[in-house]
């Protein structure tokens, strides 16, 4: 679903990744990396919004990490530009909808 020259920001990532990854086999890898440590990761869209050729999801992300048993229990919104089908850029951890907004320089409809 990711064009192969998909550009990939992470503003919630963990602090051993980078922050910003470009093109599908490195987003293949980070998410390799980010399901690693936990027995359950799972993440529900609990609202999309969209505006031209953005998509805007309020995200909740659950998981338990395997060794520590570690809770995380997030929501936050994350922001997928298409072209042709595909995913061009996908930009999670953002705070808000005026936040996205802002970085999509669109208006996400209510």
């Amino acid at each position: 679903m990711f064009a192969s020259d998909a550009e990939f920001v992470d503003f919630a990532n963990a602090p051993d990744q980078q922050q910003a990854i470009k093109g599908t086999d490195a987003i293949r890898e980070t998410w390799g990396r980010w399901m690693e440590p936990f027995d359950e990761l799972s993440a529900e869209v609990e609202e999309y919004s969209s505006a031209g050729d953005f998509v805007l999801c309020a995200t909740h992300w659950v998981a338990r990490g395997k060794e520590s048993g570690m809770s995380i229990d997030l929501r936050q919104f994350d922001l997928y530009e298409f072209r042709q089908g595909k995913v061009v850029s996908a930009t999670l951890g953002l705070r808000s909808k005026e936040e996205a907004t802002e970085a999509a320089g669109v208006r996400f409809l209510d």
